[in-house]
């Protein structure tokens, strides 16, 4: 009888920690396990808030480049496939606006740079490294999430997003 009641008790454990992931409670630790992995499956953005951001951050530097990610279904440009870290600097950009930009949870056309100065794309390589400096620095800068998202991180620097 113990048997049986192990058996079951397991079970119920098993059925019910094994919770469906959607865009609406995934965790970033998942989140970035499937970019990293090439098994993102889904055609959106996860539904992260500013509590996100601090945990998003420790990724913004990563030069992995990711092949499977959302794209904006608007976009008809085709660039190449971006770093783990300017894909996370993009979802963090998308906590900033908030859904209800002209692109949805989609903070611009494509997770890319462009060279607001030379009108051009960006050199990638140079443009991360700034880019990522400027997000932790907005990041640190304030406490108020209201306030904070009123600031564009990059708006000190050559850059914007494509």
């Amino acid at each position: 009888m113990k048997t049986i009641t192990l058996i079951f008790s397991m079970l119920f454990v098993f059925i019910t920690g094994c919770e469906k992931i959607t865009l609406n409670n995934m965790s970033v630790k998942k989140y970035i396990n499937l970019l990293k992995s090439d098994s993102y499956d889904y055609n959106d953005l996860p539904a992260f808030d500013s509590s996100d951001i601090p945990e998003l951050l420790k990724y913004v530097d990563s030069d992995q480049i990711i092949t499977k990610y959302p794209h904006n279904p608007i976009s008809s440009f085709i660039g190449d496939n971006p770093r783990l870290g300017i894909f996370v600097l993009w979802t963090i950009e998308s906590i900033r606006l908030s859904p209800s930009g002209p692109f949805g949870r989609f903070p611009s056309m494509f997770p890319s740079f462009w060279n607001i100065e030379l009108q051009e794309p960006a050199n990638v390589n140079i443009a991360h490294s700034i880019a990522s400096q400027a997000y932790k620095t907005w990041w640190e800068s304030n406490t108020n999430f209201e306030q904070l998202k009123l600031i564009n991180p990059l708006e000190n620097t050559d850059y914007g997003w494509q």
